[in-house]
């Protein structure tokens, strides 16, 4: 993503469930979209310049993170909201409309009255549209984190934050041992 296809705003609207009184919830994923674009900066990483793009690809995950889970309980809310309009639709109407069509009861005929149903497809609309959403984030937190882990491995041995430190020691302090135990020496145990 070149810095000319970067939105200066990129907000987002998530529908909601059907049913629901709250308006299209505004995602601002202007922070997400900068760190997605940067990805490609992991090629010539140098180790000065991977903390900073490695903050950037942390906040953009958190961000994203933080959103993908709302998403994720409005996509519950939906199918929940879609299976209630189903079952209603099965209940009060089916019948009825498949005995003005001449049409024997099935469960082929009761979804394809379900299909025809304008609240059901509405629902069913918004259900998907916040599935692919959903899918979508996931993926892009993928993205995030593959970037991340690439930016680390660049980092590497430049960071002594990074470095196993019980490697350092290389033997020479018995891990298990700790401040004023006793040990055996060539010389006999101490008294």
């Amino acid at each position: 993503m070149s810095e000319n296809s970067i939105p200066k705003s990129a907000i987002m609207l998530m529908p909601r469930a059907p049913g629901s009184d709250t308006p299209e919830m505004r995602m601002n994923l202007t922070l997400v979209f900068k760190a997605l674009g940067r990805i490609e900066e992991v090629a010539m990483l140098s180790s000065q310049k991977a903390p900073e793009l490695m903050s950037a690809f942390n906040k953009a995950y958190l961000v994203l993170g933080k959103f993908a889970a709302v998403v994720g309980l409005e996509k519950s809310k939906a199918k929940g909201a879609l299976d209630e309009i189903r079952a209603r639709i099965i209940l009060e109407k089916a019948l009825i409309v498949l005995e003005q069509h001449k049409v024997r009861e099935s469960d082929a005929t009761r979804q394809a009255v379900c299909d025809l149903d304008p609240d059901y497809k509405r629902a069913r609309d918004t259900f998907d549209k916040l599935v692919a959403l959903h899918e979508v984030m996931k993926h892009q937190m993928k993205s995030l984190e593959m970037a991340y882990t690439s930016a680390k491995k660049v980092l590497g041995e430049h960071n002594p934050n990074l470095i196993d430190q019980r490697s350092l020691y290389d033997g020479v302090v018995d891990e298990n041992k700790h401040a004023g135990d006793q040990e055996d020496s060539i010389f006999g145990t101490p008294r």
